[in-house]
Protein backbone atom coordinates (compact mmCIF):
# COMPACT_ATOMS: atom_id res chain seq x y z
CA UNK A 1 0.00 0.00 0.00
CA UNK A 2 1.21 3.84 -0.83
CA UNK A 3 0.12 6.77 1.10
CA UNK A 4 -2.56 8.95 -1.09
CA UNK A 5 -0.98 12.34 -2.49
CA UNK A 6 -2.11 15.71 -1.63
CA UNK A 7 -4.24 17.78 -4.23
CA UNK A 8 -1.87 19.89 -6.16
CA UNK A 9 -3.92 22.78 -4.77
CA UNK A 10 -6.29 23.02 -2.22
CA UNK A 11 -7.56 20.92 0.81
CA UNK A 12 -9.52 17.51 1.45
CA UNK A 13 -12.46 17.32 2.88
CA UNK A 14 -12.95 16.34 6.97
CA UNK A 15 -13.91 12.67 5.90
CA UNK A 16 -10.65 12.27 3.85
CA UNK A 17 -8.73 12.65 6.92
CA UNK A 18 -10.58 11.08 9.65
CA UNK A 19 -11.87 8.14 7.92
CA UNK A 20 -8.36 6.11 7.58
CA UNK A 21 -7.36 7.59 10.80
CA UNK A 22 -10.47 5.58 12.59
CA UNK A 23 -9.74 2.55 10.52
CA UNK A 24 -6.27 2.41 11.61
CA UNK A 25 -7.61 2.55 15.26
CA UNK A 26 -10.03 0.09 14.71
CA UNK A 27 -7.16 -2.30 12.98
CA UNK A 28 -5.46 -1.81 15.94
CA UNK A 29 -7.81 -1.91 18.87
CA UNK A 30 -11.00 -3.50 20.20
CA UNK A 31 -12.82 -0.54 21.09
CA UNK A 32 -16.04 -0.32 22.76
CA UNK A 33 -17.99 2.72 23.76
CA UNK A 34 -18.76 2.85 27.46
CA UNK A 35 -21.74 3.03 28.27
CA UNK A 36 -22.14 6.49 30.18
CA UNK A 37 -20.00 8.42 28.32
CA UNK A 38 -23.14 9.83 25.96
CA UNK A 39 -24.86 10.88 29.23
CA UNK A 40 -21.80 12.22 30.52
CA UNK A 41 -19.71 14.05 28.07
CA UNK A 42 -15.74 13.99 28.20
CA UNK A 43 -14.07 16.03 29.85
CA UNK A 44 -11.48 18.26 28.31
CA UNK A 45 -8.30 19.81 29.83
CA UNK A 46 -6.02 20.50 26.65
CA UNK A 47 -5.87 23.92 23.96
CA UNK A 48 -9.03 25.24 22.14
CA UNK A 49 -9.14 25.15 18.97
CA UNK A 50 -8.20 28.10 16.46
CA UNK A 51 -10.41 31.28 16.01
CA UNK A 52 -10.53 30.44 12.07
CA UNK A 53 -12.16 27.09 13.00
CA UNK A 54 -14.26 28.53 15.59
CA UNK A 55 -16.14 29.69 13.12
CA UNK A 56 -17.63 26.90 11.64
CA UNK A 57 -16.73 24.10 14.35
CA UNK A 58 -17.29 23.63 18.23
CA UNK A 59 -14.81 24.18 20.39
CA UNK A 60 -13.35 21.00 21.99
CA UNK A 61 -14.90 20.93 25.48
CA UNK A 62 -18.48 21.89 23.43
CA UNK A 63 -18.09 19.25 21.04
CA UNK A 64 -17.34 16.50 24.09
CA UNK A 65 -19.90 17.70 26.28
CA UNK A 66 -22.71 15.25 26.65
CA UNK A 67 -25.19 16.71 24.65
CA UNK A 68 -23.45 17.65 21.32
CA UNK A 69 -21.68 13.69 22.21
CA UNK A 70 -25.75 12.71 22.57
CA UNK A 71 -26.37 14.56 19.07
CA UNK A 72 -24.20 13.56 17.26
CA UNK A 73 -23.72 10.21 17.88
CA UNK A 74 -28.00 9.96 17.04
CA UNK A 75 -28.63 12.52 14.81
CA UNK A 76 -25.83 12.56 12.77
CA UNK A 77 -23.97 9.28 12.95
CA UNK A 78 -20.73 9.81 14.64
CA UNK A 79 -19.57 8.08 17.56
CA UNK A 80 -17.01 9.96 20.06
CA UNK A 81 -13.99 8.45 18.87
CA UNK A 82 -15.12 10.12 15.49
CA UNK A 83 -15.60 13.61 17.74
CA UNK A 84 -12.16 13.13 19.57
CA UNK A 85 -10.35 12.61 16.42
CA UNK A 86 -11.61 15.77 15.02
CA UNK A 87 -10.76 18.27 18.15
CA UNK A 88 -7.59 16.19 17.07
CA UNK A 89 -7.43 17.19 13.74
CA UNK A 90 -8.56 20.59 14.17
CA UNK A 91 -5.93 21.18 17.25
CA UNK A 92 -3.48 19.88 14.40
CA UNK A 93 -4.79 22.82 11.51
CA UNK A 94 -3.68 25.45 14.20
CA UNK A 95 -0.63 24.26 14.98
CA UNK A 96 0.00 23.81 11.35
CA UNK A 97 -1.31 27.46 10.94
CA UNK A 98 1.08 28.82 14.07
CA UNK A 99 4.02 27.41 12.74
CA UNK A 100 3.37 28.96 9.43
CA UNK A 101 2.75 32.18 10.58
CA UNK A 102 5.97 31.80 12.71
CA UNK A 103 8.07 30.96 9.96
CA UNK A 104 6.56 33.86 8.13
CA UNK A 105 7.94 36.49 10.92
CA UNK A 106 10.96 34.59 11.05
CA UNK A 107 11.66 35.32 7.19
CA UNK A 108 10.64 39.02 7.67
CA UNK A 109 12.56 39.75 10.58
CA UNK A 110 16.30 39.77 8.69
CA UNK A 111 14.30 42.53 6.64
CA UNK A 112 13.04 44.58 9.47
CA UNK A 113 16.48 44.24 10.87
CA UNK A 114 18.38 45.20 7.96
CA UNK A 115 16.12 48.31 7.63
CA UNK A 116 16.69 49.06 11.32
CA UNK A 117 20.40 48.78 10.91
CA UNK A 118 20.01 51.63 7.77
CA UNK A 119 18.30 53.43 9.71
CA UNK A 120 20.67 53.76 12.74
CA UNK A 121 23.60 54.14 10.43
CA UNK A 122 22.06 56.68 8.48
CA UNK A 123 21.56 58.35 11.81
CA UNK A 124 25.16 58.40 13.42
CA UNK A 125 26.38 59.73 9.38
CA UNK A 126 24.06 62.65 9.84
CA UNK A 127 25.79 62.90 13.19
CA UNK A 128 29.11 62.98 11.58
CA UNK A 129 28.76 65.16 8.51
CA UNK A 130 25.10 66.85 8.61
CA UNK A 131 25.43 67.78 5.05
CA UNK A 132 25.59 63.97 3.78
CA UNK A 133 21.66 64.55 3.94
CA UNK A 134 21.82 66.82 0.81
Amino acid sequence: MSDKQWPKRGTVNFRELADPLLAAIKQAYHIRLKPRVLDEGIEWTGLDIGEIEKACCQSPSEALNAFNLHYSYTEQGRNPLEEILGVALRLGIEQGRRLQLERTESAAMPKRTMARARVMARARVMKIDPEASE
